[in-house]
């Protein structure tokens, strides 16, 4: 698993769609505020690895993880299951959504 920040995120989303982007919270959190174009995989779903498998097929497509901040342990968490599911390209959006959201409100005042 690689750690990405903001920025690298930020660059993938406005050039290459080419990956899934996955928040691993309750869907109640997802529901009130997500990343543009995440999906919802909830790491405490019962299904979790039915779900990754169906979202994301191709084990070698490129796969972004974020939970609600550093602090969080679910994106990790969630991360790690999914390498052990066998896909090869995983990443971590270590400072999650309130990191992307905190930066959203500075640039728009």
């Amino acid at each position: 698993m690689q750690i990405i920040n903001r920025r690298e995120l930020k660059r993938m989303l406005e050039r290459d769609r080419g990956f899934v982007l996955i928040e691993a919270l309750p869907e109640d959190e997802f529901e009130r505020g997500h990343l543009p174009f995440a999906i919802n995989v909830p790491l405490d779903d019962a299904h979790f690895a039915e779900r990754i498998r169906e979202a994301v097929p191709e084990p070698e497509r490129d796969i972004i993880v974020y939970c609600s901040n550093a602090d969080g342990a679910a994106s990790h968490e969630a991360a790690r299951r999914i390498e052990e599911l066998g896909y090869v390209s995983v990443y971590e959006y270590l400072d999650g959504k309130e990191d992307w959201f905190n930066a959203e409100n500075t640039t728009m005042q």
